[in-house]
């Protein structure tokens, strides 16, 4: 996502949210270039990635 900021004052305004690509980044396999004009992303071929899992309770399972 790219976005515009103004600092009109002491108050940072936000732009309008802008979408640079559509990609799905396996586990933050990327990276930025040292002069910031490109990104390299990491893609798995072949294959779905699979979901996230959320685990609600976690605690509950950690043996104290």
């Amino acid at each position: 996502m790219a976005d515009e900021m103004n600092r009109p004052g002491a108050d940072d305004e936000v732009g309008h949210l802008q979408s640079l690509f559509k990609a799905q980044v396996p586990g933050g396999a990327y990276d930025v270039t040292a002069d910031g004009q490109h990104f390299l992303i990491g893609e798995l071929v072949g294959r779905p990635v699979p979901p996230p899992t959320l685990i609600l309770n976690w605690t509950a399972m950690v043996k104290r």
